[in-house]
């Protein structure tokens, strides 16, 4: 009841209209109390209340001054989920935004919590906010909006004035939303995939026309342009990005500027072949004494891995719903325990208080270095990590392929070959993997711009793309032809863009 009571007396401290100051320090004293373990959401906050009270006050200043804070495996949901109500203290109504999956029970926490104070509407909308039926017109009267991304971005196509003054926006993995996925392609009217833009040369929008059947949405650039303020988090972010957001984004759409985290240390290992790099790999897993967690997004790199593990004698389990991966760890007693994963774990999964020992293996090279930070935060969520994420690249990825003859990469090779005989410790290998990935960076920021969008995620039931007849000269449509965002090589309506791939990269 003193939470309630508390909750009427901001309320009515807000209707004064006090100084910021005064209004902030009263509601961070009323949040100790109403994120503190209680029968309705002893869960929830679980994760919030593992922080210190210095932590929990600087991200919260940070949020509120739309300063974009960078949690690493902190709590991202519980943080918003305090903004929105800060938000409604001030009379704006706030949507909550993902790019990632979020699980029911947590948005039925959320929901429940919420409902509780009085004045207080809560509703969410979309796959992304645990399998929500409602749709965002469902959600117009509500004070707090707990939407998926691809839906917001798909209405805010269809109505810009959806997004205006006094809304307050709050994104969860700003980055994803906004750089990796900002591009939505549409096959008759209905959203098929994302999409992202490499190297911005301009801050105009990519969709220069106002036609509404537009092939391309540009969500970061109409959010400019309609002079849309944002606010967010995320869990860790580049230098690169976060210089491509500031560079494009900033005053209108992100008031502060998006400050990159602490470079995470990481090892790499670079191999000739999918086979050497298969093989590398299930030797490093089976000579750890540790759990392990190994993310991969092709298929074929997760079964020849796990029957390189069988043939080894490890047993191992693969999944590609990150709900799984706390459960499996989570198992006290036997031997060490290992996971393949496919796909892009959620970093929105609740991080638990007690963390096994483990590592963490990236098994290819992602689209970009960012995803390997993504997920590296939803892996410290649920492992303690006993040593730097390992990444394990081959020549035959699509990445590296593209781009192996341009670079020299056989160069590096003929020295790796010639060192090991003396190098036991892979240390030759490993500098030189990382030069090969700097030199990937380094080609793409060079060729990748407005005329070669990237296919990032397939969206609900894909379907081949269909470019109109008239339509196909324009370069948006010809954009389509992209690779897949998966690393196959093959053109996006080949490959996940095909009806029996109905999955989303990061969807569980």
């Amino acid at each position: 009841m003193a939470i309630l009571e508390r909750w009427q007396e901001l309320r009515d401290l807000a209707a004064k209209k006090p100084p910021a100051s005064e209004l902030f320090e009263a509601f961070i004293s009323w949040t100790d109390a109403f994120t503190a373990a209680s029968e309705d959401h002893e869960a929830l906050f679980a994760p919030w209340r593992l922080l210190d009270g210095a932590t929990q006050r600087r991200f919260l200043q940070q949020a509120l001054a739309d300063k974009i804070p960078a949690v690493g495996s902190g709590p991202q949901l519980e943080l918003s989920v305090l903004v929105a109500l800060y938000r409604f203290l001030e009379g704006r109504r706030c949507y909550i935004i993902t790019p990632f999956y979020i699980a029911s029970p947590v948005v039925r926490s959320v929901e429940k919590a919420l409902s509780a104070l009085p004045g207080v509407t809560v509703r969410s909308a979309g796959f992304m906010c645990g399998s929500s039926q409602l749709k965002l017109s469902d959600c117009l009267q509500a004070a707090i909006v707990m939407v998926d991304y691809y839906v917001l971005a798909a209405a805010f196509r269809g109505k810009p004035d959806l997004l205006a003054a006094p809304l307050a926006l709050f994104f969860l993995e700003l980055d994803m939303c906004l750089y990796h996925n900002r591009l939505l392609f549409y096959e008759r009217g209905m959203p098929k995939a994302a999409g992202m833009i490499f190297k911005a040369t301009t801050a105009e929008p990519f969709d220069k026309d106002g036609d509404k059947q537009k092939l391309v949405f540009d969500v970061l650039g109409n959010l400019v342009k309609q002079g849309v303020r944002c606010g967010g988090v995320l869990s860790r972010i580049s230098p690169y990005v976060a210089g491509e957001l500031d560079k494009w984004g900033r005053d209108a759409l992100l008031p502060k500027a998006v400050t990159p985290a602490k470079a995470a240390p990481y090892a790499a290992f670079t191999y000739r072949s999918n086979k050497e790099r298969t093989a590398a790999l299930a030797q490093d897993i089976m000579k750890s004494p540790h759990n392990a967690l190994v993310v991969g997004f092709a298929e074929a790199t997760i079964k020849a891995l796990q029957e390189e593990l069988r043939k080894s004698g490890q047993d191992c389990t693969s999944s590609n719903k990150t709900s799984d991966i706390p459960t499996f760890f989570a198992m006290v007693g036997g031997p060490k325990r290992v996971m393949l994963f496919r796909g892009m774990p959620s970093t929105l999964i609740t991080r638990t208080a007690d963390c096994p020992p483990g590592v963490l293996y990236i098994a290819e090279h992602f689209l970009c270095a960012d995803h390997h930070l993504k997920i590296l935060s939803a892996c410290e969520k649920v492992l303690t990590l006993q040593q730097p994420m390992r990444l394990f690249c081959s020549l035959e990825d699509p990445l590296f392929d593209m781009y192996s003859q341009e670079a020299g990469f056989s160069r590096f090779f003929d020295i790796i070959d010639f060192t090991e005989r003396y190098d036991p410790w892979r240390q030759i290998r490993r500098v030189l993997a990382k030069a090969m990935i700097r030199k990937v960076q380094r080609l793409r920021e060079l060729s990748l711009h407005e005329d070669s969008p990237m296919i990032t995620t397939t969206l609900l039931n894909p379907s081949s793309v269909i470019v109109p007849q008239n339509n196909k000269g324009t370069r948006h449509a010809a954009r389509m032809d992209a690779p897949c965002f998966c690393g196959s090589g093959k053109p996006f309506k080949e490959c996940h863009g095909r009806p029996k791939n109905a999955g989303m990269l990061g969807r569980n």
